[in-house]
């Protein structure tokens, strides 16, 4: 959606980014997300001339999360592997390529004028993308550089991932799946209920 007037830059947090991005769920999700964030990946005549559809979108989502959760030395094994041959194989392609074309640019700089940017550090490096695919990748390859271990939620259709932190077994990214779940269970319990009663009163 082009506005009137020249866009003006503006800078956002590539993990609220990411975190956005995870929690997309329908086309109109989609939409209002790109709209948002502005240009969504290094490949400009792809954003520009062809777009994305709703399912690669989804199969970003599915590939991130893959990322969190594998070590970067094997990201080229996972990405090869979705080349075997399948109905989305263009799809798969438009993906790994925008991967692939990612960049970012390291900045150092002195907190003379007291950005809130870089939460009061008087020096920082500060790493810059121009695209959202680059920004998210960018997250993770810092990840995985301290340390950080992830785990999948396992609440179903969830694509998020979340870091585990502790010892403490967790299943889900959020209450919000957790408690998602456990309607599910609840009604799933009951629906077999509902069964075992009505296959009884036809046997009496």
């Amino acid at each position: 959606m082009l506005p009137a007037d020249p866009l003006v830059p503006r800078s956002f947090d590539g993990y609220a980014v990411r975190e956005h991005f995870m929690s997309l769920r329908t086309p109109q999700d989609c939409l209002a997300f790109l709209n948002q964030y502005g240009r969504f990946s290094p490949l400009r005549n792809v954003d520009e001339q062809v777009g994305w559809t709703f399912d690669t979108l989804m199969k970003f989502q599915e590939v991130f999360g893959a990322f969190a959760k594998l070590p970067p030395d094997r990201w080229n094994e996972y990405a090869n592997s979705l080349l075997l041959p399948q109905k989305n194989e263009a799809s798969i392609r438009a993906v790994l390529g925008a991967l692939n074309w990612s960049r970012s640019s390291i900045e150092f700089r002195a907190n003379q004028t007291k950005l809130p940017t870089l939460r009061g550090a008087k020096y920082a490096g500060v790493i810059e993308t121009n695209d959202v695919i680059s920004s998210i990748l960018t997250t993770l390859q810092i990840d995985h550089v301290r340390g950080a271990k992830f785990g999948a939620c396992a609440s179903k259709g969830c694509p998020r991932f979340y870091e585990i932190t502790s010892q403490h077994k967790r299943k889900y990214c959020s209450p919000e799946c957790a408690h998602l779940e456990t309607v599910r269970r609840l009604r799933k319990r009951q629906k077999v209920g509902l069964k075992r009663s009505t296959k009884s009163r036809a046997v009496h």
